[in-house]
């Protein structure tokens, strides 16, 4: 079997809220990607949040409140509050949804398998960001095993978590830590 070839400017990997707000970004340059026009259904189906609460374990074994405070120090701001959606998926659909009018659809039953760069010594070639320089071979879960397809792009986006393939595809380490159950809890309380 032939493996199908594409040329992209920008492949992202991870269609988390991170991918999907710079893919729906992207799709839309040109206009002002300040404003996704998603602010209403955000406010429709989302939470505010006005005042945050942090916890510690008590001595007792419960929790005791360490301190309560307002979610944003600007109470004259346009949106005066914090604002949550309800879950992850949420905040997905939103960008999905407004992705599909810009021609965008998520690919979700693939996966990267092979990331490169391009090897070549021509410092001019290297340095053109008009050149397809970073080969990804990507492996088409919903089909056969060896169904296949490389693209050829300018640029990759990893935007795939803490445990990026990306990242491990590149040689480039984890920095910083986590954090340990022994720190506060940050709970968010709604109006």
């Amino acid at each position: 079997s032939t493996m199908q070839e594409s040329n992209v400017d920008l492949v992202i990997i991870g269609a988390g809220p991170s991918g999907l707000m710079c893919a729906n970004a992207l799709a839309g340059r040109g206009f002002n990607i300040r404003s996704y026009g998603l602010m209403e259904r955000l406010l429709r189906e989302g939470v505010e949040i006005h005042r945050n609460a942090f916890y510690n374990p008590g001595p007792s074994g419960g929790i005791q409140v360490l301190e309560r405070t307002a979610a944003i120090s600007q109470p004259t701001a346009r949106y005066p509050f914090r604002f949550m959606c309800r879950h992850q998926g949420g905040t997905e659909n939103f960008f999905i949804d407004a992705m599909r009018p810009k021609g965008l659809e998520v690919e979700r039953s693939i996966v990267p398998a092979v990331l490169e760069l391009s090897t070549s010594t021509d410092l001019p070639e290297l340095l053109d960001p008009q050149a397809n320089s970073v080969k990804v071979v990507l492996q088409h879960l919903d089909r056969t095993e060896n169904d296949r397809e490389v693209v050829h792009a300018k640029f990759v986006l990893g935007t795939d978590g803490t445990h990026s393939w990306v990242r491990k595809a590149m040689g480039i380490r984890m920095e910083g830590g986590h954090t340990g159950d022994s720190l506060s809890i940050r709970c968010a309380c709604t109006q």
